[in-house]
């Protein structure tokens, strides 16, 4: 009995898996460090926004409404 036609469409089909399980993989790496890439700049904005402000803003008690607290 001759299998050699079977064992090599099934090296070539789990290599294909192979392939794809690896691009897969890629592609969740790239998408949490693009998730984290977003994250770090939102908090460096953030920090800089807050150094470049002018002090600490007015309570919220301040305004014209206050009197309705």
């Amino acid at each position: 009995m001759d299998y050699s036609t079977t064992v090599a469409l099934n090296v070539t089909f789990l290599a294909t898996l192979a392939a794809a399980f690896v691009f897969f993989l890629w592609h969740v790496l790239l998408f949490t460090g693009l998730l984290v890439l977003a994250g770090a700049g939102r908090l460096a904005a953030l920090i800089l926004k807050s150094l470049v402000s002018k002090g600490p803003r007015k309570p919220a008690s301040s305004g014209p409404w206050r009197h309705l607290r």
